[in-house]
C-alpha cells in the first residue's frame, strides 16, 4: 500500500514505522479496514469450508496477474519476444484452466473475492483519473517572467514581511514553469514579502530507494528552486529533507539564512521558515461533463480516507498555511445568469 501511495494510485495515509528496519511499516487505517473486513467475512461465511471458493478464486487470480506482470517486466528488460510469448502462453494457459474451474464456484463464495477486488480497482481507477484531470487543468506560467516583480516585492519595505523564508510546493510538471495560483499567492493575494523564496518540486522515481535533490539559484539571494527525487519506498518528509538541504547550502556558503532583523542578525539567529500549500477545490458547477462531475465527486469521497497534503508531505503543521483556490474546469456560460443593475427612474 505504501508503494501504491507513492505511485499515486491511492490517497496518502498515516504511516508508522515500528522499527528502524526498512520495509517494516504500520498503516492504522488499512489495519482497521482489514479488521472490519475479517469480522464481516467470518459472520458471512461462518465456517472455513464455506470460504474455499472465495480463497481458490483469489489465489488463481493472483497467480494470473503475477504472470502477466512478469511478462511485462521481461518485455521491458529486452528479453526476446519469442521467449516471452512462449513463457506467457504456457503459464497463462495453465492458470486460465484453474481460473475457469474456480469461476464455476462464483455463486458459492467467489463473488466475495470479485467484489473486494472490484471495489479496490474502482477506487484506484477513480483516483488516477481524477489526479490526471486535476493536473490537466492546472495553469502554469514561465517563472522567469516574474523574477523582477518578486525581487521588487522583497525590496518593498512598505509591505509587511510575511516570513524570512517562504516555501512553496510547486505542482507544475514542466521545468521552468510554476503554478499560476502560486504566483497569485505571492503577488496578488496579500503580497508576501520575504528575504528568500523557495520552490520545492517533488519527483517520485520508479526506483525504490532513491533520495536525492538538485539545487538551483534562480535569483541570487532571493529565489531558489529545489527538486527532490524520492523513491516509491521512501516516505516523504519534506521538512526534514529541506532542513538537510539548507544545512548543506549554508555549509557550502551558497546561502546566508541569518535573519535580516537587526536584533536577531546581531546574535547570528537564522530566519524562520513558513510553508504555503495551494489546495485546489473542485466545484461541480464549473463543468458540463456529468461523467467528470461524478468522477470528481467520488474522488472527493475517497480522499476523506487519507490525510491532508501537509501531513502527507511530512511538513511541520505549525509552520504551514493552506490556501484554498477553485479548480475551474470550464465555465457553464450558457446556464449562468449575469446579475443586472437596478435602474431607478428619475
Amino acid at each position: 500500500m505504501s508503494e501504491a501511495m507513492n505511485l499515486h494510485f491511492w490517497p496518502r495515509m498515516r504511516i508508522k514505522h515500528p522499527t528502524h528496519v526498512k520495509g517494516q511499516l504500520y498503516i492504522p487505517m488499512i489495519n482497521l479496514a482489514m479488521y472490519i473486513g475479517v469480522v464481516i467475512i467470518i459472520l458471512l461465511f461462518r465456517d472455513s469450508s464455506h470460504m474455499e471458493a472465495a480463497y481458490g478464486l483469489a489465489i488463481t487470480i493472483t497467480m494470473l496477474m503475477t504472470t502477466l506482470l512478469l511478462g511485462f517486466y521481461l518485455h521491458s528488460k529486452g528479453v526476446s519476444r519469442v521467449l516471452t510469448i512462449l513463457f506467457m502462453g504456457a503459464y497463462c494457459t495453465i492458470e486460465a484452466i484453474f481460473l475457469a474451474a474456480n469461476l464455476s464456484k462464483f455463486l458459492a463464495g467467489g463473488w466475495c473475492t470479485m467484489l473486494i477486488g472490484g471495489i479496490l480497482f474502482l477506487m484506484m481507477y477513480v483516483w488516477v483519473r481524477a489526479m490526471k484531470i486535476r493536473h490537466h487543468y492546472i495553469r502554469t506560467k514561465p517563472l522567469d517572467d516574474y523574477y523582477q516583480i518578486i525581487s521588487d516585492i522583497k525590496a518593498d519595505v512598505s509591505i509587511p514581511k510575511y516570513a524570512s523564508n517562504l516555501v512553496y510546493i510547486n505542482h507544475a510538471n514542466k521545468e521552468g514553469t510554476v503554478d499560476n495560483k502560486l504566483l497569485y499567492s505571492i503577488i496578488n493575494k496579500q503580497p508576501k514579502r520575504a528575504d528568500h523564496y523557495w520552490l520545492i518540486n517533488m519527483e517520485f522515481a520508479d526506483t525504490p530507494d532513491t533520495l536525492e535533490y538538485r539545487f538551483d539559484t534562480l535569483v541570487p539571494d532571493t529565489l531558489y528552486s529545489i527538486t527532490m527525487r524520492i523513491g516509491f519506498r521512501i516516505e516523504p518528509r519534506v521538512s526534514l529533507y529541506l532542513r538537510q538541504v539548507v544545512e548543506d547550502l549554508v555549509a557550502d556558503g551558497k546561502v546566508d539564512l541569518t535573519s535580516s532583523y537587526p536584533s536577531l542578525r546581531k546574535n547570528g539567529i537564522p530566519g524562520d521558515f513558513r510553508f504555503i500549500i495551494i489546495h485546489r477545490v473542485y466545484y461541480p458547477e464549473s463543468s458540463v461533463n456529468r461523467q467528470q462531475n461524478l468522477l470528481m465527486s467520488m474522488y472527493a469521497l475517497i480522499s476523506k480516507i487519507g490525510i491532508d497534503e501537509p501531513k502527507a508531505l511530512g511538513l511541520d503543521t505549525s509552520m504551514v498555511v493552506v490556501e484554498r483556490v477553485p479548480l475551474i474546469i470550464s465555465q457553464r456560460n450558457g446556464s449562468i445568469r449575469r446579475i443586472t443593475q437596478i435602474v431607478e427612474e428619475e
